[in-house]
């Protein structure tokens, strides 16, 4: 499992507000997702990933595609355990350990 950040990925938001935009998923945060694989290219590593983006009252919008491996961390336990009481991890990966790392 992967932490990706969103605010680096698409940008920050602008300094006002769209008013035509009803529904409008959180970008500018770091989610919880699953990385499927690596991807060498021309432009460097990029790791297909799995996440969910909040949309609005609970409505998740699931998101599969290449991300720059300078935007991955991997997630600890509690960004993990963090992630599924958001709901930011599909139901399929609930399923899948906890590998705490040794700090030392």
């Amino acid at each position: 499992m992967v932490l990706i950040d969103l605010g680096a990925l698409y940008g920050r938001p602008p300094h006002f507000r769209r008013p035509n935009v009803t529904v409008l998923a959180e970008l500018s945060v770091q989610v919880v997702g699953m990385l499927d694989a690596w991807v060498l290219s021309s432009v460097g590593w990029l790791g297909a990933v799995r996440y969910q983006v909040k949309i609005q009252h609970g409505d998740y919008l699931h998101q599969e595609h290449l991300v720059p491996a300078r935007m991955l961390l991997q997630a600890s336990g509690t960004n993990i355990r963090q992630g599924q009481m958001r709901g930011e991890i599909a139901e399929e990966a609930r399923s899948y350990p906890v590998v705490e790392r040794d700090p030392s």
